[in-house]
């Protein structure tokens, strides 16, 4: 054989290399191999060249394996499906992933495990044991280790949300900087909340009740009749709101009574139960306005505003007071048949919505008449101290928590929102919040 020709590698194209080496189609690695050392072999035989032109042929023969292997590798994906194709047939017999087992009296004795494999193709390349069990990782003939799927972390912030003079931070869109496709799932892996989550907010007029004074006769012994009290918004232990409905109920009482804070409101420090009571009067309390009565306007203290009842007892202050009826009727002292409640909610609800219907509601809550099932990515539980900031790292104690697709979607754009555990919007009072979501994409796809 004469190697009087071209030894520029470049200057070869795979058809010609297959062609210079004598492979027939569908070969596999131990032919490029065989034929290498074929080849190889006569050359070191050889008499007609000396030591510099072997060398350069040396030089070409492993360019030309190596660039053969290579363009198999691209054509099988990267991945080795038969372990077959990376042995040579007179080492099959040499390749053991096994032990045996010696009788020793009345004992059987197992030997060491012995494991070898062909690794002149690549010296990384050993025989593991065979796995029993799924695994995302499969060998690759370019790298050691190809994985099937990666997971890249994206961390948000309802800061750069769009359009963010109009929407709030508990309801709002973003928009990624970038297209991420072939998601095969995504996560959320940690939510750092804002500090403060009222327990005792104006929305929907939830921090109101009703006051009707009336004397032993159960005749009102204000002309308002209905008196409107409302307490400001906040975060309260049991003992500051204690004091706050106090000042709250004679600071608005004593517009109409020169009795001057006759009123008293105490908590019990053991089972936080709340005690309202009047010196003087009897009175009656309500917690929602009923279509029989009205409350006070004060542009005319004749006349009676009339609303429906629109609202359920357990998102009105009573129920957070401890309170589970809705109106208390002729008595001095009224005490809670419940215990404070300090929590603003019990959980949240985080909404996910990523514009992707190839997915199952795994979440779903549920209420008396209906239920909330839509996006549901997550559902956080709430400490007891609602002036804490709310951070979990690794989100172990999320409900849920992660969505698996039908199939490989694209995702460019999330809306998020946080309801309470009523399924009402909460308010973070113009403060942000960040979180953090892990996308599982398929890899070289």
């Amino acid at each position: 054989m004469s190697f009087d020709f071209d030894l520029n590698i470049y200057n070869y194209n795979t058809q010609e290399l297959q062609t210079f080496l004598g492979l027939r189609e569908n070969y596999n690695l131990n032919d490029i191999k065989d034929k290498h050392d074929s080849i190889y072999n006569a050359i070191s035989k050889s008499s007609d060249y000396d030591n510099e032109k072997k060398t350069q042929v040396y030089d070409f023969l492993n360019s030309a394996k190596n660039k053969l292997i290579r363009d198999l590798s691209k054509d099988n994906s990267g991945f080795v499906e038969d372990y077959e194709q990376l042995l040579i047939p007179t080492d099959e017999n040499k390749v053991t992933n096994q032990t045996s087992v010696v009788f020793a009296g009345n004992n059987f004795t197992l030997n060491k495990e012995t494991t070898s494999f062909n690794n002149s193709i690549n010296k990384n390349d050993y025989l593991n044991p065979v796995e029993t069990y799924p695994t995302n990782v499969a060998r690759s003939l370019l790298n050691n280790l190809k994985r099937k799927t990666i997971t890249q972390t994206l961390i948000l912030h309802s800061v750069y949300r769009e359009d963010h003079a109009n929407t709030t931070s508990s309801d709002f869109s973003i928009i990624l900087p970038q297209t991420f496709k072939n998601v095969l799932s995504l996560r959320l892996s940690s939510i750092h909340l804002p500090e403060l989550i009222y327990n005792i907010t104006n929305v929907n007029t939830t921090n109101v009740f009703y006051l009707q004074e009336t004397n032993i006769l159960s005749i009102p012994v204000i002309d308002s009749s209905f008196i409107e009290i409302v307490v400001p918004e906040g975060s309260y232990s049991s003992i500051e709101f204690s004091n706050v409905l106090k000042v709250a109920i004679n600071t608005t009482m004593n517009i109409f009574d020169t009795s001057k804070n006759r009123y008293d409101v105490s908590i019990n420090t053991y089972n936080q139960q709340i005690t309202i009571s009047n010196k003087y009067n009897n009175f009656n309390m309500y917690f929602l306005k009923d279509p029989l009565f009205g409350s006070y306007n004060p542009n005319d203290k004749h006349k009676y505003v009339h609303d429906k009842i629109t609202q359920a007892i357990h998102k009105k202050i009573g129920w957070t007071m401890g309170y589970r009826s809705t109106s208390y009727i002729g008595k001095k002292t009224y005490t809670t048949e419940g215990m404070f409640n300090s929590n603003a909610s019990e959980y949240l609800y985080f909404i996910l919505n990523d514009f992707n219907n190839s997915q199952s509601q795994n979440i779903i809550g549920m209420f008396n008449q209906s239920m909330i099932s839509n996006n549901i990515l997550a559902v956080i539980p709430l400490s007891k101290n609602n002036t804490t900031n709310i951070y979990t790292e690794k989100c172990s104690d999320i409900i849920e928590k992660k969505r698996d697709y039908f199939g490989p979607v694209k995702i460019q754009k999330f809306k998020v929102q946080l309801l309470n555990q009523h399924g009402d919007l909460i308010n973070l009072h113009n403060m942000d919040f960040s979180f953090s979501i892990d996308l599982e994409m398929g890899y070289d796809w």
